[in-house]
C-alpha cells in the first residue's frame, strides 16, 4: 500500500540534506570501525537513510515530468 504526501521543494531539500548528513555519519562509523565495533542496526539505519533519500529524489524527478 503506497502512501502519498506532498512536500514543498524547501522541505524536500531539507530532508535530502539531513539524510545525506546521516548517511555520511553512518558511513564514517562503518568505515572507521571494525565490524565488531558497530551493530547491525547501524547498517539498517544506513540502508534506510539511503532508501529514503532515493525515494525523495525519485519522487521529485517523477513530479517534474
Amino acid at each position: 500500500m503506497k502512501k502519498t504526501i506532498e512536500l514543498s521543494m524547501e522541505e524536500v531539500d531539507a530532508a535530502v540534506l539531513g539524510l545525506t548528513e546521516r548517511i555520511a555519519f553512518l558511513s564514517g562509523i562503518m568505515a572507521t570501525r571494525s565490524r565488531s565495533a558497530y551493530d547491525e542496526h547501524h547498517a539498517n539505519f544506513l540502508r534506510d537513510a539511503i532508501n529514503a533519500r532515493s525515494a525523495l529524489i525519485t519522487g521529485v524527478s517523477m513530479q517534474a515530468k
